[in-house]
């Protein structure tokens, strides 16, 4: 059974994702939830606090897809890589109102500095703990996968950002580029581990 505050946190993932962070109120996330508004402020104290929580619930649900798909391990190192950044572009895709520019300006204000930091530890635990199946299975050799995870990390969200920029500026996201960062990401990773290969 769903805490309250799992139960707030499901009623703002619909409605941010729906109208939007600013145009949603804390009356209208009360009224989807059939509580007062001075009931809601009992588990949050403002709406920032409770799109923290929505973000962290969405991070995690990510981090725990990939960690199935990283611990079943099918096809081997880059197919099981593939697989990870197949689940990244649909949870992209389900969650595309997130990706507007009303929450850009969220995270610019800074109220999301610590959330972002959590959401860049998520994404290198689960490169690095696929580095480490991969040297485990003896698939691939690298002398230090902690740092190639910490690299290949920001690779990604690099090659995310540069394909996403027109999207900044249109302040419209489009779920289509999230296809061409796929195919770039996917690209990439061949080129950054072609000759790390001990078996194929």
């Amino acid at each position: 059974m769903e805490t309250r505050k799992e139960q707030i946190i499901q009623a703002a993932i619909k409605r941010f994702g729906h109208f939007g962070y600013q145009k949603t109120t804390l009356s209208e996330l009360a009224d989807d939830l059939h509580i007062t508004k001075a009931n809601l402020y009992y588990y949050y104290a403002d709406k920032l606090a409770i799109f923290k929580d929505v973000v962290r619930a969405i991070v995690e649900e990510v981090f725990m897809n990939e960690q199935v798909i990283i611990a079943a391990y099918e096809g081997g190192f880059m197919q099981t890589f593939f697989a990870v950044l197949d689940a990244r572009a649909a949870m992209h895709k389900k969650y595309v109102m997130f990706q507007t520019h009303e929450m850009e300006e969220v995270v610019k204000g800074g109220g999301l500095k610590d959330v972002m930091k959590e959401i860049s530890d998520k994404d290198v635990q689960s490169i690095h703990s696929l580095i480490t199946k991969g040297i485990e299975s003896g698939e691939i050799a690298l002398k230090d996968p902690v740092d190639a995870s910490n690299k290949i990390a920001e690779i990604l969200r690099s090659i995310s950002i540069a394909h996403k920029l027109e999207d900044y500026l249109t302040h419209l996201p489009n779920p289509e580029k999230i296809d061409s960062v796929l195919v770039c990401q996917k690209q990439m990773l061949e080129f950054i581990f072609e000759g790390k290969f001990l078996t194929r």
